[in-house]
């Protein structure tokens, strides 16, 4: 079952795109980013828990050379420092408005699993954003009851799994220890999305159902949502060009709504 996430996170080939290195400072710490300026839409790519941004490296093959590309490695993750904290929902939603800030007006944000919580987080907070994709998001409340009822022991497994792509113990511990119950995403919660939404969601996701994203895009007013025929739990890597048309699309028709 796990498998599917962690091929996602074990490519450790250079970009084909040209793409430029950098370190963003932040309140707490330095952030690491690729970036492809382009004078098109601006993504902010979020990768999932244990994960780094190389997760991404076969989408952004295939999106235009226009495209503002951003992809962060999340505090604690890949190249990005690591600092001695609690890594709470909270810490992230605060270093992504710096790199928000960064980006310029209304970028979009593409959250896959852990990063998806992250970026509904912020979108059910905070204005500024020209569109939401949400890929096989974790934080979905009944997804993690669930989850809970079904294994009680899914926090351990979980730990197993994310040390294994990220071997800073502190940060993972940590992660998984600081998850609140009232972070976590609603319907109610969700209904306060206004921006164009897409949620995209693999039809075989062994790790969060698809029955979570049809909920989830229910949820979300005025969102859509787009099944990954026979896709796992990673659709962007698994099938990088059927998901990077379905972007390219979700970007022209948000774009021309705002």
């Amino acid at each position: 079952m796990h498998r599917q996430y962690i091929y996602a996170h074990s490519d450790k080939m250079d970009f084909d795109l040209d793409l430029s290195d950098s370190y963003m400072g932040t309140k707490f710490g330095r952030i690491h980013y690729k970036r492809h300026g382009g004078s098109g839409a601006s993504v902010i790519f979020i990768h999932g828990f244990g994960g780094s941004l190389r997760t991404w490296k076969r989408l952004v093959e295939f999106m235009p050379m226009e495209t503002n590309i951003y992809l962060i490695d999340l505090l604690g993750h890949g190249e990005s420092d690591a600092p001695g904290i609690e890594y709470s929902l909270d810490v992230h939603l605060d270093v992504l408005s710096e790199v928000i800030r960064e980006a310029g007006p209304r970028p979009c944000l593409f959250g896959h699993s852990y990063g998806g919580w992250i970026a509904a987080a912020y979108a059910q907070k905070n204005g500024g954003l020209g569109g939401l994709v949400l890929e096989d998001s974790a934080g979905f409340d009944a997804s993690i009851e669930d989850a809970g009822k079904r294994d009680p022991g899914y926090k351990d497994k979980l730990y197993e799994e994310a040390i294994r792509m990220n071997p800073r113990e502190h940060v993972v511990r940590s992660s998984i220890t600081s998850m609140r119950t009232d972070e976590r995403l609603t319907r109610k919660s969700l209904g306060a999305i206004a921006i164009p939404a897409l949620v995209v969601w693999g039809s075989r996701d062994e790790i969060i159902s698809l029955k979570y994203g049809r909920a989830i895009a229910e949820s979300v007013p005025g969102s859509t949502i787009k099944i990954i025929e026979g896709a796992g739990h990673v659709p962007h890597y698994t099938n990088p060009g059927e998901v990077s048309g379905i972007l390219l699309n979700f970007l022209g028709h948000s774009i021309h709504v705002l």
